[in-house]
């Protein structure tokens, strides 16, 4: 069977490992890999000694070189993350916060497979005592590999890894246990580092011959959540296929909404945002050829008849709302895609802080960055009254609330609030 796969994550980035290597003497920095070995080895395990870890380069701290050993007798929680991650804002405020609540007994150290530049800049934005290690060629990964951020390491007061998990996870509760040198049993995060998941792997292998399917399945032990959307060979266009999504990611992808547009009704938001609740499903969707466009409602329409304590439909509902216009529509215009006619966007950059596409909308470019990622937290409206196709790169500091209001002054746009009709997604429950 020919694949073919667009993988899209949510909240995560996927990571190329290498061969890992011993976590023996080696020191984590600049033009530091001249201990690699041939011997593989997966990284340093949840109850292992952690001595032998060493970081270089480190700012913010008052030494710049130090290993585990010169932090014994603390509590060290170890996190990577990305700028451009949404969720590890607040997971970095969260370990800020338990830094401030013990700062004699816990170090927390962020790991950023990113520049230095760009780290300098989140120090400045967001000023604390959290201790940062810009890394990115990834050379912290052999001692920690991981798939996905935010991936947290807590190391207890003798060395030793504690738990591999969430941010979340890491509570005043369970700093008080480490230091009264009580053990802790955490979620574990794997990331799919195991040898039975395969994110290439189709798990819901079918004929060519398929013409309409729609098959959920368990989760697949060890893996990570992914969307995957075929966009060439025999599937081009018709199947999309889930891995571990909790039930309200498949409802947003299913309907094609984003955070910013849901609506609970008679259920709890946390409850079903929760990490710790969160049940996760297997999704396969086919539609026959020449029905590519029929493939989303399809799926809705077969996912409400499953049996879930959830159910979504779509309303219009008069809510706050981001409005884009135009303050120069010249500026504007001077973006306008020259290349591009056909309207087949080329496909650059795209995540929570970049977007760098050619040949797209002002409503794609709206919908599929700035309201996708929850920039201005509220649905947009496009009133700007501007057609045709335009060439886009934004950057933003995600930290830095300024970021996104000169991204848009550099086109000649801006945001403001007001209320409009638009669809929501309401999530309920049926009675």
């Amino acid at each position: 069977m020919r694949k073919s796969f667009l993988i899209s994550v949510f909240f995560i980035v996927i990571i190329s490992l290498s061969t890992l290597t011993p976590a023996q003497n080696i020191t984590i920095g600049p033009d530091s890999m001249s201990g690699r070995t041939t011997i593989s080895y997966k990284g340093i395990k949840v109850g292992e000694k952690a001595d032998n870890v060493r970081f270089d380069n480190v700012l913010n701290s008052p030494q710049s070189s130090f290993s585990f050993k010169d932090l014994k007798d603390k509590i060290v929680i170890v996190e990577f993350w990305a700028t451009w991650c949404g969720p590890c804002l607040p997971a970095m405020d969260h370990l800020k916060t338990l830094k401030d609540k013990f700062p004699d007994q816990v170090e927390v150290i962020s790991v950023l497979h990113e520049s230095e530049e760009r780290l300098q800049r989140y120090i400045k934005n967001k000023p604390s005592a959290i201790w940062h290690l810009a890394d990115p060629e990834m050379k912290t990964n052999q001692y920690f590999p991981h798939r996905a951020v935010p991936h947290t390491v807590l190391i207890d007061k003798d060395g030793k890894v504690a738990a591999i998990t969430r941010p979340d996870e890491i509570t005043e509760e369970v700093i008080n246990k480490l230091i009264n040198k009580q053990t802790v049993s955490l979620t574990k995060k794997d990331d799919g580092l195991n040898d039975g998941f395969d994110f290439t792997k189709d798990y819901f292998p079918k004929p060519e011959s398929t013409e309409y399917a729609f098959d959920f399945q368990p989760p697949v032990p060890g893996g990570f959540p992914l969307t995957q959307r075929q966009r060439k060979g025999i599937w081009a266009g018709r199947r999309m296929t889930l891995i571990n999504q909790p039930i309200l990611n498949i409802y947003k992808t299913v309907f094609g909404f984003n955070t910013v547009r849901l609506v609970f009704e008679g259920v709890e938001r946390s409850s079903i945002e929760s990490p710790k609740n969160k049940t996760s499903y297997c999704l396969d969707v086919v539609v026959p050829k020449g029905k590519e466009n029929e493939l989303l409602a399809y799926a809705q329409k077969e996912l409400l008849k499953m049996d879930f304590e959830i159910k979504g439909r779509i309303e219009k509902r008069k809510v706050e709302v981001g409005i884009l216009t135009v303050t120069d529509k010249e500026k504007l215009l001077s973006h306008q895609s020259k290349g591009n006619e056909s309207g087949q966007a080329n496909v650059g950059m795209v995540n929570a802080s970049q977007y760098k596409r050619n040949g797209v909308s002002i409503d794609e470019m709206l919908k599929g960055f700035f309201e996708s990622f929850g920039h201005g937290g509220l649905p947009l409206v496009n009133e700007t009254g501007v057609d045709g196709l335009f060439d886009f790169d934004f950057s933003l500091d995600l930290e830095d609330k300024f970021t996104l209001k000169n991204a848009l002054e550099k086109y000649g746009l801006k945001l403001s609030k007001d209320t409009r009709e638009v669809e929501l997604l309401v999530i309920y429950k049926e009675s």
